[in-house]
């Protein structure tokens, strides 16, 4: 028996077991269980107990008569707040704000009871929740909090309404947005309107000469804010280029609107563009060769880089080169027309670096590859002494997949032996290397040929990221796909300035 159906937190609640009964003998222990972990926190026939948590709590009684035997009875309570000691207040915004501008809002949590209460305290800007943060208020006490959020940058001026709840009491508050001008066309690239295919990637840019004197850029995804304050390669693109870029890979077919805000002390602009995708769009660029061939540099020697670029829909504009791990923009080689070879001089790199490129249309569609890593000068010079025969070079995949999808892996080979040679080109997925496909090749001494390898994804292999490698019996590069669940809602995603890396907003708003 219990003395109340409805409990608040931090109240004492009475449970009585005087009315169990057992036949032939008598009840000797009794054992109740409040947190459902099979151990007893009270014994007796009657006790107490205060739940300091709302919810539903199970309970668990049982009983032990003379002779050992058992009976347990369970159900659950719901314990709730106790409402008239706990309310939420909005005591001051920063209203009115520029379309852009970070709009924050002080809250007040009051407890007037006698206990001390942990609500969760949540606000909701324009029905987009922040917070969840739990505070412990004690009797008669205030606690305060502040929250943020980013605002749009919007074409004409808009109220919006905020709200600050906790389990017993909301407060509402309105609060306006400021119209945004528009950033002239000049200082931005692509155009305004772009229509591509799915599984484009889309460079923005915006010259950093409108953030002076001081100034940051934000960025919108379908109305979404986007935070990319903090990273290391758009610092570094715009410190060599003089543009703040941000990088989007739109997967699936529609419109999308990308928006940039430009917020500043003196006043904010916005730059809006328009994405279409649909199969009849602009196709990438493609990278055919990358040469060398083999994908270890020695990280003391000197090198021709040359990568071999076709564009079916857009002229070509520029390769971007990167060393990764210094993340330094070692080059930028002008190419054009539809088919082009881009090339750039090296003399050694960091040990471990990667070397990835980014071959940009004009329309500021791109693609990326890291077709070479830098290793030990002397490990790297015997190395390619000893393994001579099939190298192996991955050019692109189709990541990201769906749940279920096969994985496709596009690799160049190049014989570099002095003979024709017949060898087996194997495909493995796994952290513990599983050959999914294998495929025999002949080639001729000195020649280069290109595989493609198609398989699905074995299901004892699980998680996000999947590692893959192509191998000859002498070389191997290797790889990551992502694959994504069927249930994910949206397939468009934003990319790390690369071509395989994502983001999942590591700075929060």
């Amino acid at each position: 028996m219990i003395d109340t159906d409805k409990p608040t937190v931090n109240e004492p609640v009475a449970f009585d077991a005087s009315a169990s009964t057992v036949e032939d003998g008598k009840i000797v222990a009794y054992k109740w269980d409040f947190t459902g972990d099979g151990t007893a926190d009270r014994t007796g026939q009657s006790v107490e107990h205060a739940f300091s948590d709302r919810g539903l709590h199970p309970i668990s009684l049982t009983v032990v008569d003379e002779t050992g035997a058992k009976d347990t009875v369970q159900r659950a309570l719901s314990v709730t707040p106790r409402e008239s000691d706990l309310s939420i207040a909005i005591v001051d915004t920063n209203s009115p704000v520029e379309g852009g501008d970070r709009l924050m809002i002080t809250v007040e949590v009051t407890n007037t009871g006698e206990i001390a209460h942990r609500p969760e305290i949540t606000a909701i800007f324009n029905e987009e929740k922040r917070g969840g943060i739990k505070t412990t208020v004690e009797p008669g006490k205030t606690e305060t909090h502040s929250f943020g959020y980013r605002t749009y940058p919007v074409k004409d001026e808009v109220d919006i309404p905020i709200h600050a709840e906790i389990e017993t009491d909301t407060a509402t508050k309105t609060v306006t947005v400021r119209a945004v001008d528009e950033l002239e066309s000049t200082y931005t690239s692509p155009s305004s309107e772009l229509t591509i295919q799915p599984a484009t990637q889309v460079m923005f840019e915006i010259d950093t000469t409108v953030m002076k004197p001081e100034g940051t850029i934000q960025w919108y995804v379908d109305g979404s804010h986007h935070p990319t304050q903090g990273a290391v390669w758009p610092f570094m693109y715009a410190d060599k280029v003089g543009r703040e870029f941000f990088s989007y890979l739109f997967e699936s077919p529609g419109t999308h609107e990308i928006t940039a805000a430009v917020v500043r002390d003196d006043r904010n602009r916005a730059m809006r563009w328009t994405i279409t995708v649909t199969d009849s769009g602009a196709i990438p660029p493609r990278i055919d060769a990358a040469r060398p061939v083999t994908s270890e540099l020695a990280a003391d020697g000197q090198y021709t880089l040359e990568l071999d670029i076709s564009s079916p829909t857009t002229d070509l504009d520029r390769v971007v080169w990167w060393m990764t791990q210094a993340d330094t923009i070692i080059g930028i080689t002008e190419v054009s027309s539809r088919n082009d070879t881009a090339s750039l001089e090296i003399d050694g790199g960091c040990l471990s670096c990667q070397i990835e490129a980014w071959a940009i249309t004009e329309n500021n569609t791109y693609t990326s590859i890291i077709p070479w890593q830098f290793k030990d000068g002397e490990d790297s010079a015997r190395n390619l002494d000893k393994r001579r025969g099939i190298d192996v070079l991955v050019l692109e995949t189709n990541s990201p997949i769906v749940e279920g999808e096969a994985v496709k892996v596009r690799a160049m080979l190049e014989n570099t032996e002095s003979t024709q040679v017949t060898r087996e080109v194997e495909l493995t997925l796994g952290e513990k290397p599983t050959v999914v496909e294998s495929q025999t090749v002949t080639m001729a001494a000195g020649t280069t040929d290109e595989i493609v390898l198609t398989s699905t994804v074995p299901s004892a292999l699980k998680g996000e990221w999947i590692s893959f490698r192509v191998q000859s019996d002498t070389h191997q590069n290797d790889g990551v796909i992502h694959v994504e669940q069927k249930n994910t809602e949206t397939h468009d995603r934003i990319t790390s300035f690369t071509g395989d890396r994502d983001i999942s907003n590591p700075w929060p708003d």
